[in-house]
């Protein structure tokens, strides 16, 4: 009996690295993804704890093909998206093109711009922190880029979930968590 068990997760895991595959391979559709779920998860979370608004600058720390961007844009922010991946960039500006929407995009490490510094009341990462070796110092330096007296740092990603539920059922929490989580932070999807 462990024969069919096997064959159906075989069967279920090929048809979702075809699906991740073709969305790799089809950017305006992972784009498109990308903006839905922006639109009916991210920002719905993070208005629980700062309302997002027309004329609020919003920075995209890895913002890939700007596809998380897009909703911040349709509502009216002033959006900034960087990545050090050139060809992202472009299809970033390519996609916010095709939709009449409005954006700036930077190919490059976003701590070398400095005229970004003090400059946003929002940034967002979204499956980045997982790639950053010293994320301690990435959040420090990701303070530097928030307007002073006042921003919000919001982390989406599934190395979030995965701190936060792993210590939320342990006695004392994973050391990583104290690095990146603050003590009563809720800044971190």
């Amino acid at each position: 009996m462990v024969f069919p068990v096997f064959y159906y997760l075989c069967a279920w895991t090929n048809s979702i690295q075809s699906a991740m595959q073709s969305r790799q391979l089809n950017r305006r559709q992972y784009f498109y993804e990308l903006a839905t779920t922006s639109k009916k998860y991210f920002i719905p979370y993070i208005q629980r704890h700062k309302q997002v608004e027309k004329g609020m600058k919003v920075l995209e720390i890895g913002c890939g093909d700007g596809g998380n961007l897009l909703p911040f844009s349709c509502m009216g922010c002033d959006v900034v998206g960087v990545d050090m991946a050139e060809g992202r960039i472009k299809d970033a500006r390519k996609f916010f093109q095709e939709n009449g929407a409005k954006g700036r995009f930077i190919a490059s490490d976003v701590f070398l711009l400095e005229e970004l510094k003090h400059q946003f009341d929002l940034i967002v990462c979204h499956d980045v922190i997982e790639h950053i070796d010293d994320k301690e110092g990435f959040m420090c330096k990701c303070k530097q880029l928030l307007k002073q007296g006042g921003g919000d740092f919001h982390v989406l990603s599934c190395l979030a979930d995965a701190i936060r539920w792993t210590s939320a059922d342990m006695q004392k929490p994973l050391p990583i968590a104290s690095a990146i989580l603050p003590p009563t932070s809720n800044l971190i999807l």
